[in-house]
């Protein structure tokens, strides 16, 4: 087999077709895969749409003694590999780095409380990754107007990660993953490839699709930089093909469609050698209704005719494309990153958000970034969404990038360890972003205590330690006395010898048998900057104290603004000899909690329905319906705001039956009538109309305000009460608006659909163009070449003149319909059909259109296919159907033509939906009255409608 396509096709000798019987073929390679996955994570970061943090427990052994705990994993933005895919398969390796958490590995021995043994913070260096082989499909909900090239992370059947130690935890941690990604919401969960609109019925645009992938040949050396290259093809039927292709056989000599040598962002098209002859478009139409995200468009620089046409290019951002670079960034409190919005044509407004602590967020000098000092960290590292606004054309448009800031430019892992006697040393990591050599210290040691005195400095250090040089080292503990059952701590310092910053590591040597167990048993990072409320089961009462820093009042411990150390440890005592302990970590280097808490409590809680409470139940029309939340203020009376990420987890149940209304999937419109789910929700608006809205009655709101808007669809007519949930997702805490009074609820119904017949669409002939006739009143009598425009104006919708939104016709179906007036071979006399459709936004409107094999049809008979006339298309949310008579058009012609007349030889088949989400399926035949037929005109003189 040939490596690639130039080698194998010097077109002019080349006898076979690499189409398979498709009109073309559309090879996307890893780069703009990539690229494209890339988008969507930015931009659903910014949409709430991103994938939700991953919690998880799994068992380190078959015992259950040892776990590993992994809280608030972010999962990259995915990246694609073709190293394991075989040819013409569906199938590709996912690969998502995992750029940010929490690690905690736990001892739990069978009749004992818990014990932290390392926590430590997840950073993308660090080299942690998820992967899964997973296909890819073309996929088109019943409900969307786009066929999507979709990767869904919930079908692949076998998730691997390298985070735990050896093979069984990997495999372990694979299915906890797996299922914690399952239960995501399907926007969360899926990405697209790439989309076709299906809704514009250009001639040359594709209509069927089968997908499948390919290895690039120099993409399987695994010692190659260049390990996993391939490419995603994609065979379409395009309008003018009277039928699919067929299956690929694995067998086959295809050759790889890009260059090894190509560069950029390139890719190949290939399609029909005849496809500049048909009058039917230039070929760039054939991804006239193909998108990527952020506006990447196919520029072809290199055409090879011959047995296929072979169109290599490259993909370049459009004119209006704006993009934000870096789009992903790392940067160290004290350090400042400068941004540009590429494409921009006015005025970029910049905006930082910190996604969990937004009180924590850092501040723009113009374009450039600055995080917040090292004193306002709530946690080692923090996710900052960076957006740009800026103008386009009909509002306001936005990109976004991610930035990783640090508060120190060195990282020690683990943050924190305990040690008891007879555990394995303690091996230490640590990395730098200057770079530099890392060199590992003990930098002293103290004794925790509950007296007046906290922090009790040691002369003696507590281990030994060895640095084993690029970034790592490991600490052996001694022994403790026997007669030590108090608190000791290590203190480990990390120092990068280039740029003098360091980070510090804590190792709690442990005498103490413990034997009640306290509620949490460890306080991470981010929950120490708030007090804490431990619980412990016991039968006694129980004494709460705090060994180093912090107070209790009562069983709530407040940790203190300025930590001196990196932990401190809870205990309790039930004045029994039974005892338990916790630990609480901190920010290293924090100096003040004030705006770092999270909430507690809602102050404000409220559901509003902006356009009026009702929609027909159509599963189209949609109530937008607000969602206002404010967070109560903290116990010094400071407001805090509520996170990005609590946002994203809002979501609705019904009241009574408390069952959670399912989210709509990207990109469908609408509520699929064969769902089992009678109501849903959508994260976007659709182009149809919604009810008009009631008067605003809305309550005092308290707080830092957010707001969230949802659209709901429904199929079922009545009334459902809804009411709202969202978690903290610091602490996992729930809170419900139903419990905020009737604010908190709303009342939502769905109508009976309106009833339709025939008489209630308004559909009318006018004569356009023609010979004229010699009978006054009469167009038809000695005219044998005429066009009649018939509008299809309205439908009168229980009263009301409604018009149209949305023009759907199926892929199987034709059109434009051909009628002759015999079947004699030399007849001549025939009629055929276009359309013109524009939507009632007018985002649609695209001339006069006819169906692709028309195209053919008309290129056989030496027929040139006729333009819309001016100033007399359809107007918005009108259908326009051309009916052209003429004597030109031969019924038998070439041979080549012989499947065409069957195939267009039918009604056309069409699907309106109208401005109000009702659907309505109509006919349009030939045929005349019975007493238009008495005056001499045949059926293919006029169009009738039918509702079907």
């Amino acid at each position: 087999m040939a490596n690639d396509i130039t080698q194998a096709l010097p077109q002019q000798n080349q006898e076979t077709s690499v189409r398979l019987g498709w009109g073309g073929v559309l090879a996307l390679d890893r780069r703009i895969i990539d690229l494209a996955l890339r988008e969507q994570f930015l931009e659903a970061l910014g949409g709430f749409g991103a994938p939700a943090p991953i919690s998880l427990e799994a068992d380190l052994d078959e015992g259950g003694r040892i776990s590993v705990s992994l809280e608030g994993l972010v999962l990259g933005a995915p990246q694609v590999g073709f190293e394991n895919a075989t040819r013409f398969s569906q199938d590709m390796m996912l690969r998502m780095n995992i750029i940010a958490g929490e690690y905690r590995r736990v001892v739990h021995v069978p009749g004992k409380p818990k014990r932290l043994v390392e926590s430590f913070t997840i950073t993308e260096a660090m080299g942690y990754r998820v992967e899964a082989p997973l296909a890819v499909r073309a996929e088109r909900p019943v409900s969307s107007r786009y066929t999507s090239l979709v990767l869904d992370l919930a079908t692949a059947d076998r998730f691997s990660t390298n985070l735990g130690p050896n093979d069984y935890v990997n495999t372990l941690l694979g299915r906890r993953l797996q299922e914690a990604i399952s239960y995501m919401r399907a926007y969360q969960r899926t990405y697209s490839l790439g989309r076709f609109s299906m809704d514009d019925y250009y001639p040359l645009s594709p209509e069927q699709f089968l997908v499948r992938t390919m290895p690039a040949p120099w993409g399987q050396d695994e010692g190659s930089p260049r390990h996993g290259d391939g490419a995603m093809l994609v065979f379409m039927k395009l309008g003018i093909d009277l039928h699919a292709g067929g299956q690929p056989d694995p067998g086959i000599d295809f050759p790889y469609p890009i260059p090894e040598g190509a560069i950029g962002l390139p890719g190949t098209l290939i399609v029909v050698p005849d496809i500049g002859d048909l009058g039917a478009g230039p070929v760039q139409d054939v991804l006239k209704t193909f998108s990527l995200p952020n506006g990447y468009e196919f520029v072809i620089n290199d055409p090879q005719p011959g047995v296929d046409l072979v169109l290599r290019g490259v993909w370049r951002e459009s004119a209006q494309a704006v993009a934000v670079e870096p789009g992903f960034a790392t940067v160290v409190s004290g350090q400042t990153i400068p941004f540009t919005a590429q494409g921009a044509t006015g005025p970029v407004q910049w905006s930082a958000n910190n996604l969990r602590r937004p009180a924590a967020s850092g501040s723009f000098n113009g374009a450039s970034y600055s995080p917040r000092a090292v004193t306002n960290f709530a946690e080692d590292q923090q996710m900052v969404l960076v957006t740009a606004t800026f103008p386009e054309a009909g509002g306001e448009g936005r990109r976004n990038a991610l930035v990783m800031e640090s508060a120190r430019a060195v990282l020690a892992a683990p943050r924190v360890a305990t040690w008891v006697q007879g555990h394995e040393p303690i091996a230490l990591r640590a990395s730098s972003t200057d770079n530099g050599t890392l060199e590992w210290s003990l930098v002293g040691a103290v004794r925790l205590s509950a007296g007046e005195q906290r922090i009790q400095s040691l002369d003696d250090e507590l281990g030994e330690l060895e640095d084993l040089g690029d970034g790592r080292a490991i600490f052996t503990p001694y022994p403790p006395p026997k007669e030590t059952p108090d608190l000791r701590i290590q203190r480990i310092r990390c120092t990068d010898r280039k740029s003098g910053e360091s980070a510090e590591c804590a190792v709690v040597v442990i005498r103490w048998v413990a034997s009640l167990h306290p509620v949490p048993f460890h306080v991470p990072q981010r929950q120490s900057v708030q007090p804490t409320q431990f619980t412990v089961e016991s039968v006694r009462p129980v004494t709460w104290t705090v060994y180093g820093e912090g107070k209790f009042v009562g069983d709530v411990y407040t940790p203190p603004d300025a930590p001196q150390l990196p932990i401190a440890v809870v205990a309790a005592d039930d004045g029994n000899d039974r005892t338990g302990y916790a630990i609480v970590e901190f920010s290293e280097g924090r100096k003040a909690s004030a705006g770092l808490m999270s909430w507690t409590d809602l102050s404000t809680f409220e559901l509003k329905a902006l356009s009026a409470p009702k929609c027909y139940a159509n599963g189209w029309q949609q109530i937008e319906v607000e969602v206002v939340v404010a967070a109560s203020d903290d116990e010094n009376g400071q407001p805090i705001e509520i996170s990005d990420a609590d946002l994203a987890t809002l979501k609705f149940l019904e009241v009574g039956t408390n069952k959670e209304l399912a989210f709509l999937a990207p990109y469908e419109e609408a509520l699929d009538a064969a769902s089992e789910d009678k109501w849903a929700v959508n994260n976007t608006p659709n182009r149809i109309n919604r009810q008009v809205p009631m008067r605003d009655e809305s309550s005092e709101r308290l707080g830092e305000i957010r707001r969230r808007r949802f659209y709901i669809h429904s199929r079922k007519p009545g009334k459902i009460t809804l009411y709202a949930a969202m978690q903290n997702t610091d602490t996992g805490q729930w809170v419900l608006s139903e419990k905020k009074g009737e604010q908190g609820r709303i009342e939502l119904q769905g109508l009976d659909l309106p009833s339709f017949t025939s008489e209630s669409y308004s559909f009318k002939r006018t004569r356009v163009a023609g010979d004229e006739s010699p009978s006054d009143g009469d167009e038809f009598a000695y005219v044998d070449n005429s066009t009649d425009y018939w509008l299809l104006e309205h439908v009168i919708s229980e009263g009301r003149v409604t018009k149209f939104a949305h023009l759907g016709i199926k892929a199987a179906d034709i059109k434009s319909s051909v009628r002759w007036s015999s079947h004699l071979d030399d007849d001549h006399f025939a009629s055929y059909t276009g359309f013109s459709f524009q939507s009632a936004d007018r985002t649609v409107n695209e001339g006069l259109l006819f169906d692709g094999l028309f195209y053919r049809m008309a290129k056989h008979r030496s027929h040139t296919v006729p333009k819309l006339l001016p100033d007399k298309g359809p107007g918005a949310g009108q259908l326009m159907l051309s009916l052209h008579r003429v004597d030109d058009f031969k019924f038998r012609s070439v041979e080549q033509d012989l499947p065409y007349p069957p195939a267009l030889e039918k009604e056309l088949l069409l699907e309106l939906l109208d401005v109000e989400g009702n659907f309505h399926p109509l006919t349009f035949a030939y045929g005349v009255t019975g007493d238009e037929a008495k005056e001499g005109l045949a059926d293919r003189d006029k169009l009738k409608l039918f509702l079907r």
